[in-house]
């Protein structure tokens, strides 16, 4: 059973697509019939387990403070081509760029094509959606593919299973900043700039998380300079990260999930249109408290930050939440699908 990922990571695109698009191969790589392959058109600089298959030309967003995607369709003849000679059975598509088109097109070369989707923008030719977002229940899929809906299928590595045992302390003594695999925005240093300012009544430890495709760093170190209670954090374990922070400071991306299921209390604020509906989400149901668009950091995050480090009740109110949002288990229900799937038992 040969079964092919089409996504895409870099600089400006972040490296969600990659964290989540590996976690559903790892649990899909536990059947011994399974045969993983990642086929990407931009160089990755994390290591992986699995096959990877570097389409000619790369891909990347055209413009950072809009988030604008580009499409996919200009690989088309190159993609089937390389479906076929791998006698691909089925493949899954992370990636913005897709339309309707595109889909439709490659039906000639693969009998089963899953999207992984966050928008719902329009109608998909698909086999089957996985939309794993705290809000995709209530938007309007089609009912002629499968359609895996909701925190029941949240795509998440293995590890944030049942991380039950969240113990919130009463005062908060770390705070953790991250922006993702890449910080385009330079939203670390604004968050840094923030925090310095912030007149807490006790010491309190800033880590900061430096992704994979960070190009900023030496700003982020000046933003610093000698104060002793920063302290930058590479090739991080974001599970152990996130229980051993009191609170998080993060852009409102996938690792709002993984926070919700550690129980990890957070300040979110949006970088880009596709986060905004999880943000609404799970601010609403106290969750996150969510800032808005970056752009309102310099304005909110102060106060913000002062009235959640002294709330112990609204901390432990947030992590009860998120623990009951997501158990972790979504990516073993969506590969139990997938095999069924392909295995022609659904």
């Amino acid at each position: 059973m040969n079964i092919a990922f089409r996504f895409d990571v870099g600089e400006n695109i972040g490296y969600g697509h990659f964290v989540r698009c590996n976690a559903l191969a790892d649990a899909l790589s536990k059947n011994k019939e399974c045969k993983i392959f990642f086929i990407i058109r931009n160089d990755m600089n994390v290591g992986v387990k699995y096959k990877i298959i570097k389409l000619s030309t790369e891909y990347n967003i055209n413009n950072v403070d809009d988030y604008v995607y580009e499409s996919i369709e200009n690989e088309l003849n190159e993609l089937m081509h390389v479906l076929k000679k791998l006698s691909i059975d089925c493949l899954i598509v992370d990636n913005y760029g897709v339309t309707n088109n595109y889909f439709t097109r490659l039906r000639k070369s693969v009998k089963n094509i899953i999207y992984i989707d966050d928008l719902c923008k329009e109608k998909y030719n698909v086999n089957m959606i996985v939309n794993g977002n705290c809000y995709a229940t209530d938007l309007s899929y089609d009912n002629e593919s499968i359609n895996l809906l909701g925190c029941k299928y949240t795509l998440m590595r293995e590890c944030f299973r049942n991380c039950n045992n969240r113990i919130v302390n009463e005062n908060v003594k770390t705070i953790t900043i991250t922006t993702g695999g890449s910080d385009p925005l330079g939203m670390t240093c604004k968050v840094i700039e923030v925090l310095k300012k912030v007149k807490f009544d006790s010491k309190i430890n800033v880590r900061i998380i430096i992704g994979k495709a960070f190009n900023n760093v030496f700003s982020i170190k000046n933003s610093i300079g000698n104060l002793p209670y920063f302290k930058l954090i590479y090739n991080s374990n974001m599970k152990e990260e996130m229980l051993k922070s009191d609170l998080f400071i993060t852009s409102s991306g996938s690792t709002l999930y993984e926070l919700a299921a550690t129980g990890t209390p957070s300040i979110s604020f949006i970088l880009s249109p596709d986060q905004i509906m999880v943000a609404e989400y799970m601010n609403k149901k106290e969750v996150t408290i969510n800032i808005g668009n970056y752009s309102d950091i310099d304005n909110r995050l102060s106060k913000i930050v002062n009235n959640v480090v002294n709330s112990f009740l609204l901390r432990k109110k947030m992590s009860n939440n998120g623990l009951k949002l997501i158990d972790g288990l979504g990516t073993d229900r969506v590969a139990e699908m997938i095999i069924k799937m392909v295995m022609n038992r659904i």
